[in-house]
């Protein structure tokens, strides 16, 4: 019995000392395929190719922070991109939320706000970019990709 709680005691230290060890640490790298429609102009009718590689490191439960490189086609060159994800897209806040500054210096931020309908067989997330670039994206997501950063929660 002693053998076993100390066990539990080790187990336990672990538990309270791995977020401190992790925090910051890159844990994933994500690559997101998508199209993005601006809201106005003369290009409003088309959706543009948009590309995303993103590094992932713990914050704090259930919140990864975010930073990579955002490339939307005639819109944003690879532009840097940094912000959170959150991993409870149910919980009334948006999924994920990156900050980017266009070639211009104007500044936006991407947020996928939700799932896509039936994202197990689409494999879709829904959003939006706000400020100097606004409109419409849809992101495909991998599932193997997806349930990766699921098992980080």
């Amino acid at each position: 019995m002693a053998m076993f709680q100390e066990k539990m005691h080790q187990l336990t230290g672990w538990v309270r000392t791995m977020p401190q060890y992790l925090k910051g640490r890159p844990l994933a790298r994500i690559v997101l395929d998508g199209h993005f429609t601006p809201a106005s102009g003369a290009r409003m009718a088309r959706m543009f190719p948009l590309h995303a590689q993103l590094s992932l490191a713990y914050r704090k439960p259930g919140v990864m922070g975010v930073e990579g490189i955002l490339d939307i086609e005639s819109n944003l060159g690879e532009t840097p991109v940094s912000g959170e994800l959150h991993l409870s897209p149910w919980g009334g806040e948006p999924f994920m939320r990156l900050q980017f500054t266009t070639p211009d210096g104007g500044s936006g931020e991407l947020v996928v706000e939700h799932l896509g309908t039936d994202f197990f067989t689409t494999q879709r997330l829904e959003g939006r970019t706000t400020g100097a670039l606004l409109g419409d994206l849809s992101l495909r997501l991998p599932t193997e990709q997806f349930m990766r950063v699921l098992c980080l929660r």
